[in-house]
């Protein structure tokens, strides 16, 4: 892969990581219904979070390569 792809990728990426954890519940208004509601909640936070984090660390990384890829 060139220099290109590997930005696009990477941005591709931290965009991604960005767009889960936008969408990912805060779960203020779990805590007033309580039980199975605040159980759907952290388990849907979590759902979004855990891809979010690991897609902003690939991104990096895919930056870093793109970052040390010769140039052509």
């Amino acid at each position: 892969m060139n220099r290109n792809q590997w930005a696009v990728l990477s941005m591709g990426l931290i965009f991604l990581s960005i767009f889960l954890f936008f969408m990912s519940p805060n779960c203020f208004y779990a805590i007033e219904l309580g039980g199975e509601m605040l159980t759907a909640c952290y388990i849907k936070r979590y759902a979004f979070g855990i891809p979010a984090i690991f897609s902003f660390i690939l991104g990096l990384v895919f930056m870093v390569l793109g970052w040390l890829e010769k140039k052509h």
